[in-house]
Formats: structure tokens, sequence, C-alpha cells
């Protein structure tokens, strides 16, 4: 076994890379042994999700939590960053919510900027920065989706009522949502209301923790990413495109709509009935949104959640395609949307999905049952770049006690390669023993020729003829060496 301390290479680099596979065959048999083991014991999961809890190292580099208080670690931070295209974001977000902050009539000027000053020193300090700088295009949702109530008249577009029923009828041939709404029955607006009035709003803060305990350290940023941008883009769609629902439909015709309309509770007025309360009709009547059917977010979060589940769980995919269907029934039988949003909302989740799962989302271990198990973490958009001539590689490779690699930095050019996909504070990265003040990011590698292989919590086969890495530089006489089977992932 080859020894590598986080601290220097304790052997000589040009000898390891003279004999790359002996590493890669290393890692190979050592995460080979650690799956067959678990497969050969047949623990339960949870069992050895409480041994992991109990014996994992919770100080990890790449699944530590932040604790610190002090607001110039995270200045810091922000200074060293070498930014990159995804930053852009943060140009969209902050003007959003300063347009936002600025349109916003209730509450008063005051409770605006205490609400803003909270946000920023949240942004600041460490130990809650982590979590902020994630939610925040979650945040920005939100506060865009209330500060819709705000908006002048003639700010707002035309509200078109026959542009959703026509398409449906050109699509299916038939109003999906009047076909299912036709027979109702209390059992039936129940169990419609269980997952478009409660599930819905719980699920995403369920998912999230699942995420965060179950999946690798990052995953829970992508998530964010991914839920707070298909939301954010859905509220903009529904205000420059307002589009009526199936319930106004049924209560107007197709006669024009106008800005006086309240929103109306569709089927769940027969469910605060039942129930005895008027939850859902004085909700609904005070939506900021009322004309947002296309696309409908219920089918969009939906979606969302169950793609993420699927790919921290992936054997339990029966359950998240049955929650889609379930929620997809609940809202064309409560006449909130027709089939087409439905349709539009799956489409848009799953845009933002592959965006985050192609550019952030690290690869799913097999042998890892939580974050704190995870020392080395694994992305798709990584390229493992070695030995180029026209760049200056700054390389810190180090094996944890399992013999994994745990942290390498390529630097090509003067610039950070490894392309942080989130924000920094909440970055998983420490100082490089060459340069104290230079963060570190996790190893980026590709697993390259097992068929079987997850990628991001899916079964789908590598493109092998793409997964060829340069490890030596033309002199050395080997041009290109294919990296076989790392990191290997039980299937």
């Amino acid at each position: 076994m080859i020894k590598v301390l986080s601290n220097g290479l304790e052997t000589n680099l040009s000898e390891r890379l003279l004999a790359p596979e002996n590493i890669y065959d290393s890692i190979d048999e050592d995460i080979e042994e650690k799956n067959d083991k678990i497969k050969r014991n047949g623990v339960s999961p949870l069992l050895s999700f409480l041994k992991d809890l109990t014996t994992c190292e919770f100080d990890n580099s790449i699944s530590k939590l932040q604790t610190s208080l002090d607001m110039k670690e995270t200045m810091s931070r922000i200074k060293q960053h070498i930014w990159n295209r995804w930053d852009l974001q943060y140009i969209l977000v902050f003007a959003l919510l300063a347009f936002d902050y600025y349109i916003i009539e209730f509450p008063g000027l005051l409770f605006k900027t205490m609400v803003g000053t909270l946000l920023i020193l949240a942004l600041l300090i460490p130990a809650t920065s982590q979590f902020f700088f994630p939610a925040l295009p979650i945040l920005t949702w939100l506060i865009t989706f209330y500060s819709c109530s705000s908006f002048p008249i003639y700010w707002r577009p035309p509200i078109q009522v026959q542009f959703l029923p026509i398409i449906e009828s050109i699509l299916y041939g038939d109003d999906l949502s009047n076909i299912l709404s036709t027979y109702q029955h209390p059992f039936l607006d129940i169990l419609a209301w269980i997952p478009y009035g409660i599930i819905h709003f719980a699920i995403p803060f369920v998912a999230a923790a699942l995420i965060f305990i179950f999946g690798p350290p990052t995953a829970l940023r992508a998530y964010a990413f991914a839920f707070g941008y298909m939301n954010l883009t859905g509220v903009l769609t529904q205000i420059l495109l307002p589009c009526a629902p199936p319930w106004y439909k049924y209560s107007y015709g197709l006669q024009p709509a106008n800005y006086s309309v309240r929103g109306s509770p569709g089927g769940l007025a027969r469910v605060d009935e039942i129930l005895g309360v008027n939850m859902y009709s004085g909700s609904f009547g005070a939506s900021p949104v009322v004309f947002g059917a296309l696309p409908s977010l219920h089918s969009g979060c939906a979606v969302m959640v169950a793609l993420y589940l699927h790919y921290v769980f992936p054997k339990a995919y029966m359950v998240w395609c049955g929650y889609v269907m379930w929620i997809w029934w609940s809202t064309m039988y409560l006449t909130h949307h027709y089939f087409v949003d439905l349709i539009c909302g799956g489409v848009l989740s799953f845009v933002f999905f592959h965006v985050t799962k192609r550019n952030m989302l690290p690869k799913i271990y097999i042998a890892n049952l939580s974050r704190w198990k995870y020392s080395v973490l694994e992305y798709e958009h990584e390229n493992l770049r070695l030995g180029n001539e026209n760049s200056r590689a700054g390389r810190n490779i180090g094996l944890n006690s399992g013999h994994m690699l745990e942290d390498l930095r390529l630097v090509e050019n003067g610039h950070d390669n490894s392309l942080s996909p989130l924000i920094l504070p909440v970055s998983s990265s420490f100082p490089s023993p060459t340069s104290p003040t230079t963060p570190v990011s996790p190893i980026l590698l590709h697993s390259s020729n097992d068929s079987k292989a997850f990628v991001s919590g899916h079964m789908k086969p590598f493109n092998r003829g793409n997964y060829y890495r340069k490890l030596l530089p033309k002199s050395a006489g080997l041009e290109e060496t294919r990296v076989n089977n790392f990191p290997r992932v039980a299937s």
C-alpha cells in the first residue's frame, strides 16, 4: 500500500506517477472489500447507520459543519474565492431581493430593513452562512412570490383564459381536470387534500433532512439550488404569463379575467366544509398570485423531491413515482391545474435537477450510509488532468485510514480548477500545506469503466471512450492511461 500524508508526499511523486495503477488498484481493492463486507454481514441499514454515528469522525474536513461566529472568517473566504460562471446567480438573486425590498408595501420600511439586516448577518456568520447561502434561491422565491401582491395593475400582463384549455384539447383531446373532478366524494376529497394541502408543504423539509443525513456532504446545497431556482423560475413565468386555472373556467366560463378576481380554493372548499374550518377559502382568497396555473409548482416540487430522494434512495423509486402520481391526480381533482401545467412543472424540475446532477451532485457510495462517512467526493463535471505542459498543477493528495483519496487540487494557469458549484462559505475546503491561505477542494474524479456504477444515484453505464485521462507528460513515454474502475461502487 502506498502511503501518502495530507501534509506532503511521503513517497516520490514521480515514482507514483510512473506506476499509477498501484494507487488505483489499492483503492479498488479497499472499496470492493468494504462493499463485500457489507453484503456478507447482512447488517440492517439502520443498525449500520447508528454504528456509523458512534464511530465516524465528525470533524471530517468534507462533512464538518462550521460553528464559528466570527464574521471575519466569512469575509476572508469571500476575498480568497476565485469567481466563476456559477457566481453570476448572485447578481440575479440580490437584484431581485433589492427589487422586492423596494416594491413591497406591507410590512413597512422599518420591518423590511430589520429583515434585510438579519439576512445579511446570517450570511456573514459562518455558523449560519453554511445554511443561508445555499437557501438564498429559496428565500428569493418566497419573497418574490409575496411581493406579487404589491405590483401595480399597469405592470401586469393580460390574463390568458383560453390558452390552457385550447392546449389541453389539442394535446389530449379533452379537459382531463374536468374528467377527474366530475365524480366527487368526501373520501376522494380527503384523499386529494392529504398530498395537496399537507404533504406538499412538509415534504421539502423532510427531503432536505434525509439528503443532509444520508447523502454526500454537498448534496443538500445542490438540492437547495435546484429547488429554489425551479420555484423562482416558475413564479417569474406565472408573473409574465398569467393563466387562469380550471376553477376559473368552471366558475366564470371563458370570459376575460381581470386582477380584481379573488383566488378560489377550488375543491378544497369541500375539505373546509368536511373539517368545519375556513382555512383554504381564506388563504387562497388572499393569494398574491391568483392566475399562476402555468407551470404547476405543486408538480414541480413533487418531481424535484422525487428526483432527489431517488438520488439518495434509488431502490425506493416506486414510492417516489407513486407520490408524484398522487399529487398530480389531486391537483386536477381539486381543479387547480390542467394536465399541461403539471407536465411543464415536471419538465422544469427535470431541467434543474440535471443541471445540478451534471455540475454539482457528488456520486453516491453504497458503502457510506451517512454524510459523515464520506472522505472523498466525486463529481461528474470534473476532468482529472495531470502532466499538462500548459498548466501548473498544484496537488495535495491524502489517503485516509481506509486508503481512499481525500484531497486533490488542480490549479490551471493560476486559477482554481475545482469549480465550487455553490457558495464559498459553505464549500468543503481546507488549507493547502503549500499555501495556508489557499482553500483546497475535495477530490473530484471520475469512474471510467464500471458499466453499472452509480452516477448520482442512477444506474447508468459510462461512456468508456470519454473517460481517458492524461496522467503523464508526453516526455514520459506514456501519453494516455485509462483510470480503471476508480472509484468502484457496488451495484
